[in-house]
Formats: C-alpha cells, structure tokens, sequence
C-alpha cells in the first residue's frame, strides 16, 4: 500500500523569507550586495516615546499648545498645524527643536546593530533611511563601518575617511547633518538629485522595511525596474482593498516583482528587529565571520 504523505502547509512569509536569504547569499558570492530601506517603524523600538511621524507632530503642538488633545484629532488636521508652525522657522532652529523629540542618547535597537553586522560581513551595500535620528550612524560607526553619507542634496561625506564599503543615504535630511524635509512640498518630490541617488541604489536587489509607502516623492523615486528583485515587509500584510494605505505600494511592487509575491509579514519576517536578527543567523550560519556584540549596549 502506498503511503501518502500528510500535506505540509507552508506559511507564505517564510517563503518569502528563504527566498531572501538565499539571494542575498547568491549576490555575496558575487561580490555584490542587498539594498536596504529603511522607514520610521525601524525606530520605534529604540525608544519610550513614538518616534513616528504622527507622534513627532503630536508632542511638537502638544508643547506648543497644551490645552489641547491632539490624540484625539485626525492626523491630517495635526500634520496641518504642523507645517503651519514648521515653516516658519529656521533651518537651524528646526534641528535644535526637532531634537527634542528624538533624543539624542538612543541606543540602535537590535535591528539595527544585526545591520551593521549584516554590512560588516559585506551582505548590504547601500541602505537609504527615511529617519533623522542617529541610531544608525551609531551602529556603523561602532562596528567600524566605513561608510559615504549622502544627507539630503547636501555634498556627500565619509564620516572616517576610510575606504567606504557602505552607502547610506539619508532622504529626509538628518538631525544637525542637513536640512530636513517636513513639508508637503518636500514629500511630494525629492530633490533631482536625492531622486536620482534612490533610484540608482534601489535599483539592486532591495529589501523596504518599516515603512508605510505613503510619501509620493519617495515612492516615485524607487527603481521600478524588474532586473533585480524588491520585498516588501511590514507588520501586516499590505490589503489591496485598503487602497488609501496600500496602492502605491501594490503598484511599484506589480512592476518591480511582475509574476509573483515578495511581502514579509507578521511578528517574525515584518517587524524590523526580528526581521534583522533572523537574516544575520541564517547568513551567519551559513559561513558568514562570526561577529561578536561585545562593544554594543
């Protein structure tokens, strides 16, 4: 009597995950790299206070104007007062005040410091960051990283001197690094040449993590090109009948990955720690240098 095997049900975002892996192992033998872009959410666990664009505005008007609960008002009418009050201030008085919501002290969370390894080990190449924060400066540069930072249009720099085998760049400006973007204007489109750096990076084999997909300068700006394959994680899988959230993020992936599936989702493959924690053991298991995290907090 021949035996039929039980069927094995196989969860999409593991998949997906393996897929991954495997060709970010496949570019490291041939000495290329991952893309990595990375939005607010990689942030969030770094921090007591959200670090997110909605919770940078709220704390701002709440400082400004504390009679008010701006919890309990729309996002749209808070990001409103925001630009209103943002755009009359000074690029210099905007850094000094936005610091004051995204603290300087922070530690990278474990997200981020599996991605200084993961560069380390020579299995990223570039990461484009939406953030203004320093958790990520502070992870390269801890794990001696040699990297160019392009911060918004400002000329590139090269924090060590060192022969960079990392590009990061930084979209939306960083804080006391450049200029940042706030406004509709500067969402809406991304100066010609920051426009032009995302596309040449994201048009390799990229990963977007933590974001949302909702700033149209950005979204415009990736590389729709097929050659090389784009996944997409998040915390819950993007709903095409969600199309206020989802659209634009449906239609850059149907022209980047045309016949198929590249989302990551749930607690272990869309959340950005975990997601990061798990591609460091599977590549490092797989005869990557071991890296210690001795000099990390």
């Amino acid at each position: 009597m021949t035996s039929i095997a039980a069927p094995y049900n196989v969860d999409p975002a593991e998949t997906t995950f393996r897929e991954l892996v495997r060709l970010i192992r496949v570019l490291h033998g041939n000495g290329e790299g991952l893309c990595v872009f990375l939005g607010a959410g990689c942030s969030l666990s770094s921090s007591n206070e959200d670090l997110s664009t909605v919770g940078v505005v709220r704390r701002y008007l709440t400082e400004r104007i504390p009679q008010v609960d701006y919890s309990i008002r729309s996002s749209e009418e808070n990001y409103r007062d925001f630009v209103n009050s943002w755009l009359n201030l000074g690029t210099s008085d905007r850094n000094d005040i936005l610091a004051r919501y995204i603290p300087h002290d922070l530690e990278p969370s474990v997200g981020y410091i599996n991605l200084a390894r993961l560069a380390g080990a020579g299995y990223i190449k570039a990461i484009i960051t939406t953030n203004f924060d320093n958790l990520l400066d502070k992870a390269l540069q801890r794990y001696g990283i040699d990297y160019v930072l392009h911060c918004s249009n400002v000329p590139a720099t090269n924090p060590s001197g060192k022969p960079a085998i990392l590009t990061l760049a930084k979209v939306h400006g960083g804080l006391h690094q450049c200029a940042l973007a706030f406004s509709p204007d500067d969402l809406e489109q991304l100066p010609r040449g920051v426009a032009q750096l995302v596309r040449r990076l994201s048009s390799r084999a990229l990963l977007v993590v933590g974001y949302s997909g909702q700033d149209r300068g950005i979204m415009k700006a990736l590389s729709s090109s097929s050659e090389h394959t784009a996944f997409w994680a998040s915390p819950t899988q993007p709903a095409r009948a969600d199309r206020a959230r989802s659209d634009r993020i449906f239609t850059w992936l149907e022209k980047r990955v045309p016949k198929g599936s590249t989302f990551l989702y749930g607690p272990k493959y869309g959340i950005f720690d975990s997601l990061m924690e798990g591609l460091f053991e599977h590549l490092n298991s797989g005869g990557a240098p071991p890296v210690g995290s001795s000099h990390f907090r």
